[in-house]
């Protein structure tokens, strides 16, 4: 498993820092209660407000994916939080 949290701004950004590979079948991904704003999810850099998947405070999502890099965020204000867990799997 791999948990973390990370504050995205307008700009879209990837889940992992860097680009980073981490293997993975499954996140949860909860935008976190105290988000003045949303957040918007989705599988690539052009993640917008209007084609990501919106979660508003508190709101979560489920996602299988192959690696958590895959994962692309951009908040309609700056310093909107996502929680995350993953299950992993081991490089191969």
């Amino acid at each position: 498993m791999f948990s973390d949290q990370k504050t995205f701004t307008t700009t879209a950004a990837q889940l992992t820092p860097n680009g980073s590979s981490i293997p993975a079948t499954k996140i949860h991904l909860l935008a976190a209660v105290g988000n003045s704003g949303n957040l918007f999810v989705g599988g690539n850099a052009g993640v917008s407000s209007t084609s990501g998947y919106l979660l508003d405070a508190g709101e979560r999502i489920e996602l299988e994916i192959e690696d958590i890099n895959e994962v692309w965020v951009i908040g309609s204000a700056a310093d909107q939080v996502l929680q995350y867990i993953a299950t992993t799997r081991p490089n191969v």
